[in-house]
């Protein structure tokens, strides 16, 4: 979508069934749990950018750092 920015976690858990955006099938709505695993080269967009991309989802429950 123009203007909308997505991140793909390195491991998502959904407690019930999967919402998906659309046919596509590769945005999740509601995940459960977000895993990052952090290197020391991809820490700073992990808990910089990327979290705030992630923040304002209202449905997550927990992030794993």
């Amino acid at each position: 979508m123009i203007g909308e920015r997505y991140t793909y976690p390195d491991v998502t858990v959904v407690a019930d069934e999967a919402q998906l955006e659309d046919a596509a099938n590769d945005i999740l709505l509601n995940p459960t749990i977000i895993f990052e695993v952090l290197s020391s080269a991809a820490e700073g967009y992990d808990r910089g950018e990327s979290s705030r991309i992630i923040a304002p989802l209202v449905r997550y429950k927990n992030t794993l750092w």
